[in-house]
């Protein structure tokens, strides 16, 4: 088994008995060597052979035999050197500020010869960067980093290529002055414009899912997506969380993002789920994915009718008003009330909720907790969830996009009527917008969509009311005329 060294630091002070731990490892075949000490204290003090049989000894003594990871532990302790384990070690976690850190690195300079990783995660963030680099010596100490987005610690270099390739993507979508349900569908355009490529037999897991192997890298997947497309919009100012589903009648599992999107411009107050997996690029050179948003900002129960199969997740529920009734019904005709269950349901699911939401949460306890106060919470987290967002205005918002998208590549992005009129039809936005026809298709099990005159007329109208079709003319002589600069420049370079 290996042995995971963390060093915590702490200005409490500490009995001898406590500065060193061993507890159980996030995996069977790992183990945990927890030092909590002074930022002045050699770790020699602390971890030497007397130290580590002791605590050792302690594991075993006080373990309860119940988890196959403890067994396994416990016989590994009583068989072999704890201080062979620690020797074995190449790494060392360090949890503290940059310059306790240093402090301690200078207290303990035979820690040059092992890889120092800051356990504090890190933000994209420039100052934070900025911030390590000053205070540790980086050529001395052979330094990784954890930062969000990523499960497994990086270096130096690239933290950097990460912070640059991320900021150069927020620094032009800012450019655009857009409302916020308009860089969602930009931000949007760029993250699904990559292939679904799962990682090699022989590489890690990670290659496909962190936030810095799927930007320098060619391997991406579900959770690859969805860390990138939340990492750009937090640095927005956007609400995001991963929304990890469990696969039915699978180990697997799949993810999504879940936003929260408020924009007084089109008078949008939701939860929506963005799933850019299933609308990404199905391969390199196909674009038709660019004419389909079939899980953009869907509200649960867009989604739900077509996934209720598929995937289960607990929170799920809570999105549901015909669970919410039943949990209801239960909990007022319950007496007294499961103050247990829904105090756990409150502080694990809807506070989650109202707090990322940026609503008011409950103040309770097991023994103070008003019902008609949870269930009416439960209701406006539904109610968040379940908010469609309007053809019409989803309408304004792409064209807006699509005009700069089509002015930076016209080769990529088609700009006229027709596309425009493609994309509702096959985005089934339409569908979704009439109640008729979804109670039609929930009644009878099929599957009726709108026809293409009624798409093709909500886009004239729509051009009609807003003079667009001179605002599109300006926009393709605009781009024509960049094209007539593009070529002289490029003439007059190849003359020089």
């Amino acid at each position: 088994m290996k042995a995971l060294v963390n060093i915590y630091f702490t200005t409490n002070p500490i009995e001898e008995n406590d500065k060193l731990q061993i507890t159980v490892g996030c995996s069977e075949n790992e183990y945990n060597l927890d030092v909590y000490t002074d930022v002045n204290e050699p770790l020699s003090n602390i971890i030497n052979s007397s130290n580590l049989q002791k605590s050792a000894n302690d594991f075993i003594k006080y373990s309860i035999l119940g988890d196959k990871e403890d067994k396994k532990l416990l016989k590994h302790l009583s068989k072999n050197s704890v201080l062979r384990d620690y020797l074995l070690t190449d790494s060392i976690e360090i949890y503290g500020e940059f310059a306790e850190i240093s402090t301690y690195l200078a207290t303990n300079p035979e820690l040059a010869n092992k890889k120092i990783v800051i356990g504090n995660v890190l933000d994209i963030d420039l100052n934070q960067l900025a911030a390590l680099k000053k205070n540790i010596d980086l050529q001395k100490y052979n330094v990784l980093i954890k930062i969000q987005g990523n499960s497994h610690p990086i270096t130096i270099t690239e933290y950097e290529k990460t912070i640059a390739i991320v900021n150069e993507i927020v620094t032009k979508i800012k450019c655009y002055n857009y409302s916020p349900l308009e860089i969602l569908i930009h931000v949007y355009d760029l993250i699904r414009d990559r292939v679904y490529v799962k990682e090699d037999d022989n590489q890690k897991y990670y290659e496909s899912r962190d936030l810095t192997s799927v930007l320098l890298g060619d391997k991406i997947v579900c959770l690859g997506y969805v860390r990138l497309f939340n990492t750009i919009l937090e640095q927005l100012g956007f609400k995001c969380i991963d929304f990890i589903l469990d696969v039915n009648q699978s180990d697997e599992s799949h993810a999504r993002s879940l936003v929260y999107l408020k924009d007084d411009k089109y008078n949008i107050n939701g939860l929506y789920f963005f799933d850019p997996t299933f609308d990404s690029k199905r391969n390199e050179n196909s674009l038709s994915f660019l004419n389909s948003y079939l899980y953009f900002a869907k509200t649960y129960n867009q989604l739900i009718p077509n996934e209720k199969d598929k995937f289960t997740y607990i929170t799920y529920k809570y999105f549901d008003t015909d669970q919410i009734m039943r949990f209801e019904d239960e909990m007022l005709n319950n007496h007294p009330p499961h103050y247990k269950i829904a105090t756990r349901i409150v502080n694990d699911h809807i506070n989650w909720l109202l707090r990322f939401a940026g609503k008011e949460f409950m103040a309770f306890s097991s023994t103070n907790l008003n019902m008609e106060e949870v269930i009416e919470n439960m209701y406006e987290v539904a109610d968040l969830a379940n908010q469609p967002i309007d053809v019409h205005s989803f309408l304004e918002a792409l064209y807006n996009v699509r005009k700069n998208e089509y002015y930076e590549q016209p080769h990529r992005f088609a700009f006229d009527m027709d596309s425009l009129t493609n994309i509702l039809i096959n985005s089934k936005l339409l569908d979704t917008q009439n109640e008729l026809l979804q109670l039609y298709n929930a009644i009878f099990g099929v599957c009726l969509t709108v026809d293409q005159d009624q798409a093709h007329n909500l886009v004239s109208d729509f051009f009609a009311a807003n003079s667009l079709d001179l605002d599109m003319s300006r926009v393709k002589l605009a781009r024509v005329l960049k094209n007539v600069y593009e070529k002289k420049i490029n003439e007059q370079t190849l003359k020089k």
